[in-house]
């Protein structure tokens, strides 16, 4: 025993004197910081440096850097930091007398990408920038004109149709700013732009899948890369930064659990034409778990907005504003329980429609989806409200693919043009997965009172009355707004806003009720319907409502019938909707009343 705690005398003191050794290199490590200028190696100094680094960038550009980061390394820029993945080139007439000028450049011939036929170049990763205004290629230098060039790879030399000596020109030569599979890296107050990184991959964060982790990339702008602006793995952030005019797609998360991107502009991108079906646009994100995007402006890119493909499992999109995209607004595809709330999405994929095809928010084969409380409305060219889709599309992660289990309510969904849908289509084989999906509380503006707008199960466009028989809407509104000029100036006034009918014998009708209608406002009022909504609907109705009630002049009243006749023995009720283009909405009157047994 005695020689026990001797040897424990003798290593306690040991041990903590090793721990304490341990603890203070540990904390060395993590305090290390080194200041870095333009003309110094930043990946060199990483290599030198220790993990938990942080290099702080003083200003200026940094030019073709690619830097690979270890685990916990931070890069802060300290006022405006530049990283250019572009090389400057210098032109001279054309010796052969073309009347070109060509300059010398190291040619990077790989290929990735899918184009649309009017961008045939799209997929060679290398740009061409005069004074930063990106340059159209073209295939042969016989089709040189006025913003455009040509790379003869084959010989590595580079054509331009003027002299631009007066002119900074520059070629996208590095790859990645940032890559790597090092965790807990941090990247901030930082302009990443010009990278020649290929599609589908990202000028921050590299080729993103499964690689590094725990990436937070904060008040950064990442823009004229050639594909992605930011894309990044597993536990990461984008925040509060501006990602625009990149080359293929804004921002990425792939094969990635919680990661949040919030609070940032998204914006312009797919400057070179690659096809917003393959992958372009503001932002897709693959195989993600728990992801959470909020509060970004997400607008004008040249695809979708913001889009969620393949075994995405428990998204949240709140609070963000997605507007003018080419494409789909807001798109959940191929993937499973999402809640899309909060969202103002406006003005997305502009077009003509027949068919719940690209809309402002579309859900595809995906389920257990929840979309409620958004702002909704198409543009006056055209486009959908808010669309189910489900298609043959397979099984992923958690079973199969199908748009079952969607629910879609309180949200207000106003239609600029006469065209436009919203509501569930099933496409797929047989008719036999598209169930459980629900529309019901939401408000719709219409134009005027002849439009359908709704469509379920088939792609033939219904009436409002059609879609409520269907089950669909059964608390649900609709009001026809002069949304022309934008102005809603009819105010409508209803006499009563409830009445109890006498106790009336089943299967007899009591006599009508009059109710007044009134037009306080200074244009013409426009009544659609008059009809009773709610479980005891049947048990009343407005056998003739249009007694002047079509059509309300200013300062003008008409008058209109409601009789009960109760279906049912007990307390009956129902809510009688009043929709019109008045300004304040449209009205409802609660009728109550009882049905007697004979």
């Amino acid at each position: 025993m005695n020689l026990i705690r001797a040897r424990l005398k003798t290593f306690i003191p040991s041990f903590f004197a090793l721990s304490v050794a341990v603890a203070l290199s540990i904390a060395a490590h993590a305090a290390t910081t080194l200041t870095l200028a333009p003309t110094d190696n930043i990946q060199a100094a990483v290599a030198a440096a220790p993990i938990n680094t942080t290099f702080l960038l003083q200003a200026g550009t940094y030019r073709m850097q690619s830097v690979v980061p270890k685990n916990g390394d931070t890069f802060s820029g300290q006022g405006s930091v530049v990283m250019d993945g572009s090389q400057s080139l210098s032109f001279v007439s054309d010796p052969r007398g073309t009347g070109l000028w060509v300059a010398s450049a190291v040619a990077d011939s790989s290929w990735k990408g899918v184009c649309q036929s009017t961008s045939p170049l799209c997929g060679y990763d290398q740009d061409l920038f005069i004074d930063s205004i990106l340059q159209t290629p073209v295939a042969s230098p016989n089709n040189l004109a006025a913003g455009t060039w040509y790379f003869d790879r084959a010989h590595g030399k580079l054509y331009l149709p003027t002299n631009p000596s007066a002119h900074v020109v520059e070629l996208g030569m590095t790859n990645y700013a940032f890559s790597g599979n090092a965790s807990n890296v941090e990247i901030d107050h930082i302009t990443v732009e010009k990278y020649a990184t290929p599609a589908l991959q990202g000028a921050i964060g590299g080729y993103s899948w499964g690689l590094g982790s725990g990436w937070d990339v904060n008040v950064v702008e990442s823009t004229l890369n050639h594909g992605g602006g930011i894309s990044l793995g597993a536990r990461s952030q984008i925040l509060n930064s501006y990602i625009h005019h990149n080359g293929q797609i804004g921002i990425k998360f792939s094969y990635a659990a919680n990661c949040l991107a919030s609070n940032n502009e998204i914006s312009w991108n797919n400057t070179l034409g690659f096809d917003p079906e393959w992958e372009a646009g503001g932002s897709k994100f693959w195989s993600t778990t728990n992801l959470v995007v909020s509060a970004n402006y997400v607008h004008d890119n040249y695809g979708k907005g913001l889009w969620t493909d393949t075994n995405n499992v428990d998204t949240l999109y709140d609070g963000n504003s997605v507007v003018n995209n080419q494409g789909v607004g807001i798109q959940h595809e191929v993937s499973y329980s999402v809640i899309i709330r909060n969202n103002t999405v406006k003005g997305n994929a502009a077009a003509p429609t027949t068919w719940l095809g690209d809309a402002q928010i579309r859900i595809i084969s995906s389920s257990n989806g929840v979309i409620f409380n958004n702002v909704v409305e198409t543009s006056a060219a055209g486009g959908n409200g808010i669309a189910v889709i489900n298609l043959t599309r397979g099984t992923g992660t958690q079973g199969p693919w199908v748009a079952a289990n969607n629910y879609v309510h309180d949200n207000t969904i106003t239609y600029l043009d006469t065209d436009g849908l919203s509501g569930m289509e099933n496409d797929s084989a047989g008719n036999t997965a598209g169930v459980g999906n629900v529309f019901d509380s939401n408000t719709y503006n219409l134009a005027n009172c002849a439009e359908t707008h709704w469509v379920w199960n088939v792609r033939t466009p219904v009436t409002w009355s059609a879609i409520k028989s269907l089950g669909q809407e059964t608390h649900g509104t609709y009001s026809i707004a002069q949304v022309a000029n934008g102005t809603m100036e009819p105010v409508l006034s209803v006499s009563s806003t409830s009445f109890k009918f006498a106790n009336t014998y089943v299967g007899t009708t009591q006599t009508f009720k009059s109710f007044t209608i009134t037009n306080l406002g200074s244009t013409a009022l426009l009544v659609c319907s008059i009809s009773p909504s709610g479980t005891n609907a049947s048990s009343f109705s407005v056998p003739i409502y249009h007694q002047g009630c079509d059509t309300v002049a200013a300062a003008s009243s008409c008058s209109f019938d409601v009789a009960f006749t109760p279906a049912t023995a007990g307390n009956l009720s129902a809510a009688l909707q009043i929709n019109s283009n008045a300004g304040n909405g449209s009205q409802s009157v609660s009728l109550t009343g009882v049905g007697i047994s004979k």
